[in-house]
């Protein structure tokens, strides 16, 4: 892998690749930003379901919720950024519309 980010950077000596590698680097520059961005909306959100995590679980002990911890909240987030939504948790939480409302929030948001 680093030998052919090495080969890029020889390929910027030529004059028909030099502008499609700058374009690249620019891309990453950009891409870097966008994932700092990603990753503070993804823990937002995710922290806003953890919390409603433990309300569920304080109310019924003995529900399963899959994301009754912050990494597996993380993770529901995450999957529901790039498209894997898993409403059947939201079903007789008693929280429906705060997850409702967090779950397009985060397909507005991420």
């Amino acid at each position: 892998m680093l030998m052919w980010i090495k080969s890029l950077y020889f390929l910027r000596l030529f004059s028909f690749s030099a502008p499609l590698i700058h374009a690249l680097q620019e891309i990453f520059i950009d891409l870097l930003s966008f994932m700092m961005l990603f990753l503070i909306s993804l823990l937002a959100v995710a922290s806003s379901f953890y919390f409603i995590a433990q309300n569920m679980l304080e109310r019924n002990p003995d529900r399963e919720v899959f994301y009754n911890n912050f990494i597996y909240s993380l993770l529901y987030v995450y999957f529901c950024a790039i498209g894997d939504y898993a409403k059947e948790d939201f079903l007789g939480s008693g929280d429906e519309g705060f997850l409702w409302t967090y779950l397009v929030a985060t397909n507005l948001i991420v």
